[in-house]
This record gives structure tokens, sequence and C-alpha cells, in this order.
């Protein structure tokens, strides 16, 4: 493009700015009449011939020092004011370039003028112009990529702007936008109808995603078979296939997000490789949580990490620790997409509004209490466990193949990655567009040795009689040794962990009366906690049961 087209853009801009309501048009149009465009001769100075236009005539200032260099050009940007100077005993003067304060309003509006920005239409907001991408700009990410100091600040400037493009159109710009594409050198896959096309992509065809593969680099069996030897069940499958359509269809807004989800094993399972799968779709969009600062009850901390999230389209936390639903307080926000407060370090505080799927890896207990709110928007993933007696040679030796197409030498594939996501849109497009999970149960507990003496006790006596009464003797005097009382809360969540409901009503036919008991309440909970013990360590414990009983009756 132009010089002299890039600054009749911004003329036409100014323009319109007339009509709009605001406080700051004055400001908005005092920093147009102050941006100048350079055509750069000097790359190592960023030096050049400077473009000045004062109504019809246009004049030319070489040796120009430009402040701003806009991306893919051989332009550069003066942000100055133009004064007229006359030196002490010379009649005539000549023109000058005042510097000024270079910010973020004078970099957006010439990216602007050069396409490196346009107003899209199809999603009613501007984005930044990639390699065939497009990224969507929100008040969020504009304080990001152009910030600004306090001392400018135009509080409605997007909303200005937008209306300007949106309303008038003063400008049009070269490129298709397909806003719910993933394109790739020969296809594309349209996220909204799930549908793959087969056309060679064009430089002025931007998507939501663009990777830079073949159509038959795919691997689309693969992936599926790569869920398939991971997942523990067949709900497990279920929810790790949905997994990767969830994330992206949260991107593109075609659904909002409501879940976030919990990956819970002992480790060497395969885990990190599935998260692997993600990377290189997502490229710089993958984004590591600070978990510890998210949940932090410093303010300034948990709002930095909120800010530092912006431009994200997929969170990940690891060793998160023990969810809770003290810190269940922090996450359900992030993962649902609300209105969050974010701050950079000397910025203000902004709106942060976070589309993106919210992963969460921990090796300890997953407790978020009994609100509904909590329990129906997390996604329990298990993946299956390996055998106790494989070494690491082994595990090294079977999981290698799978490294070798996720991961080869460390490096995340991206053909694995949008294979796994293809596969996954494809399945969605099975389960006829219904994006519902199962209820999979994550065992809080990896070992026996984690459990206390009072659950051992109770999930094998109520495996073995199908409840325990409240008042059986050996779990009062067990309650008195681990917990104090029943009023303790370690107590009341540690049954809680096991899959069982403590002081149920039950009409016992024995002795035809309503008893007080222990029962399961959660059963695949309790099934997969059951499943810690080897067969010597059930029959001593349920010998110890009946051994007690034994004892107290005869007492």
């Amino acid at each position: 493009m132009k010089i002299q087209e890039a600054w009749e853009r911004l003329r036409s801009i100014q323009e319109k700015l007339h009509v709009i309501q605001s406080k700051n048009i004055a400001t908005i149009t005092q920093i147009i009449q102050h941006i100048h465009f350079i055509e750069i001769e000097n790359t190592t100075d960023l030096t050049g011939v400077l473009y000045y236009r004062d109504g019809k005539t246009s004049q030319h200032y070489t040796n120009r020092q430009a402040h701003y260099l806009i991306t893919g050009t051989q332009r550069g940007v003066a942000y100055a004011v133009r004064e007229y100077q006359k030196k002490a005993n010379e009649e005539e003067g000549g023109y000058i370039f005042k510097t000024l304060t270079m910010n973020g309003y004078v970099k957006f509006l010439s990216d602007l003028a050069f396409d490196n920005i346009i107003y899209a239409k199809e999603l009613e907001q501007f984005v930044m112009v990639g390699k065939n991408i497009f990224v969507p700009i929100d008040n969020a990410t504009f304080e990001k990529y152009y910030p600004h100091t306090k001392k400018v600040y135009i509080d409605d400037f997007l909303e200005v702007l937008t209306e300007i493009m949106k309303t008038y159109e003063p400008f049009k710009h070269r490129y298709i936008i397909h806003r719910y594409g993933i394109g790739g050198k020969n296809w594309r896959y349209d996220i909204k109808e799930l549908m793959m096309y087969d056309n060679k992509t064009k430089p002025t065809e931007l998507f939501y995603r663009y990777v830079d593969i073949e159509k038959n680099q795919l691997q689309i069996q693969k992936a599926i078979d790569y869920v398939a030897f991971v997942a523990r069940d067949k709900k497990t499958l279920h929810n790790l296939r949905l997994a990767h359509a969830y994330a992206v269809l949260v991107n593109v807004k075609l659904i909002s997000p409501t879940k976030f989800f919990v990956l819970r094993d002992k480790g060497r399972t395969g885990k990190g490789l599935f998260i692997e799968t993600f990377k290189a779709f997502y490229d710089e969009g993958f984004k590591r949580v600070n978990f510890d600062a998210l949940v932090s009850k410093q303010s300034f901390e948990r709002s930095n990490a909120i800010f530092n999230l912006i431009g994200a389209h997929f969170l990940y936390a690891n060793e998160t620790g023990a969810i809770d639903s003290e810190k269940m307080r922090f996450i359900r926000p992030v993962a649902t997409g609300e209105t969050l407060m974010g701050r950079g370090i000397g910025a203000n505080m902004i709106d942060v509004k976070i589309d993106a799927p919210f992963f969460l890896d921990t090796n300890e207990n997953v407790n978020t209490g009994e609100l509904k709110a909590n329990k129906s928007r997390m996604v329990r993933i298990a993946l299956k466990d390996r055998p106790d007696n494989e070494t690491d040679t082994q595990q090294k030796a079977i999981f290698k193949p799978w490294w070798d197409f996720i991961a080869p030498h460390g490096v995340p594939s991206l053909s694995a990655s949008v294979s796994f996501f293809i596969a996954s849109l494809e399945y969605y497009k099975f389960q006829n567009r219904q994006m519902e999970f199962e209820d999979v149960g994550l065992a809080n507990y990896l070992d026996a040795s984690e459990l206390s003496n009072t659950q051992e006790i109770l999930l094998i006596g109520i495996d073995k009689f199908g409840y325990m009464l409240l008042n059986d003797s050996l779990i009062r005097r067990a309650i008195i040794e681990d917990y104090g009382n029943t009023r303790n809360k370690l107590f009341k969540s540690d049954v809680q962990a096991i899959g069982v409901k403590h002081n149920h009503s039950m009409w016992l036919k024995e002795i035809e009366q309503v008893v007080k008991v222990y029962k399961v309440n959660n059963k695949e909970l309790f099934k997969q906690t059951l499943e810690l013990f080897d067969d010597d360590t059930r029959e001593a414990i349920l010998e110890q049961i009946i051994n007690f009983e034994n004892d107290d009756e005869s007492g």
C-alpha cells in the first residue's frame, strides 16, 4: 500500500469524527493530525523520507526518524508536530518536526491505515492480521498490545473507531475472513458447518487458525487410537474425544464456556502427552496458568495472573495441589468466561474476559464441595493406570510410538495436533452436536496408604454388609483416634471423599425400625477407592471388623 493511500485512510476517519458523540473527539483528531508516514531508506536507524500533506499540497522531508515500524512493510511512523522555526539573524526559516511521546493509539491507527488491523464486519470488531489468521481485538487485547501512558487515556477509543467503521465504512480491506475456519495449505475445515473443504489457501484469506500443512499430513485415525489407548473407561473416552471440540467451539463463541476439566492419575498414564496435543495448534495461545497467583488472597498477584491470560485460547494449570471449594471460587469464574479484573505491572485495572478451556492437572484430592454449580461444571478425566509391575523402561517402550506421533524429539507435532482437533470435531458431529460430558468418578486417593483407619473400616464393612451402623463401636473408636469426633470437618470431607454418606436414615428389616447408618452415595467413587486394596489387606480389615463385633457382643 502506498503512503498516500494510508494517509487518506486516516483523513477519511478524521472526517467522520465530528458526527460521533464522544468527549474525546478533539483528542483523537489531534492524534491523527500528528501521524506522519515515512518511506524507510535505512533499516538500521529507521530513517527515510517523510510524507507530509497540507490540504492538496504534499511535501517530502528526507532523513527523518521513524518512531514505530509498520510490521511487514518498509514504512514507519513519526509522531510529531510540524512547526515553523526561524533561527536568529536569518531572514527565512524552515519547518521542523517536534517529536511527541509515542502511544498505543498512534500505533493502532497506523496499523489500521496499512491493513495490519482491519475492521471485520463478520465479527463486528477490529482484528489484528497475521499470516492467514486474524486475532480479535477487545479492550483487554488492545491494552496489552497497544499500551498507553496514564497521561494519555481515551476511555472510548475502540468504541468511537468501531462506530465509524461499522456505520460509514470510510475504506475497505482486501481480506476474506473465515470466522469459523481452520485453514491449511490445500484445505479448510468449517467449525460451524463441521465440514472439510478442499481448496488452496490464498494470501488474502484469514482464519481463526491457520496451520501450514497439507491435508494428506493429517492422521485422524491415529489421534482416535491414542485417546482410546489412554482412556480408563468408555465414559472417559467420550470426554477425551469431545475435549478438543469443546476448546475450539468456545474459542469461536459457538458455545459458551461452562466447563473446566480436571485430570487426575497416579502418573505415567500419558496425561502429559494428551496435553501436548493442544500445544502446536494453539502455539502462543497455549497459556500455563500461574495457579498459586490465581488463587492468591493478594489482589495484585491475582489480578496480574489474570492480566497475563489475555490472548489465551487454552489454559493449563499443572501440579495444582488439592482442589477444594475455596479454590473453586477462583477457578470457576475463569473457566466460565466471566468478566474479571486484570492488571499489568504499572498499569490500570481493566476488564478481562477469557474465552478458553481450562484444564487442571493434579495428583491430589479433588473436593469441590456440595455446591451444584461446582459439580455440574467439572468435567473429570481419568486415565488408565499402568500395571504396578511395569518398569519405567517398559512404559517408555509402550509409549514411544505415541511420543513419535504427538511430540517427536520432545517437539509438539503440528500435523498430529490438528489431527486431534479434526477428529474431535467429527466426533462432536457424530454426537448430533451435543456437547454433553459423562460423569466420571475420580478417585480421591491414589494409594491405600493415604486412607485413615476409619475410611478403611467403612469401605470394607459397607462392601461386605451394605451399610455400617452410625453407632458401631469399632467405627466410633476409629473416629476418636483419627478425628476426635464427627464434628471435625476433616472427618466429614474424608467420608465424602470415598463416596459414603454419613447419618443416612434406613429402614432395617431385622429389627423393624429406622436406624442411622453409613451408606454408599457415589457408587463409582466408592468402587474406585475400594480397588486400592489388595486381597490380603481386604481380608485383614474384614477380619478386624468381624472379630471386634464378636468381642463386643460377648462383652
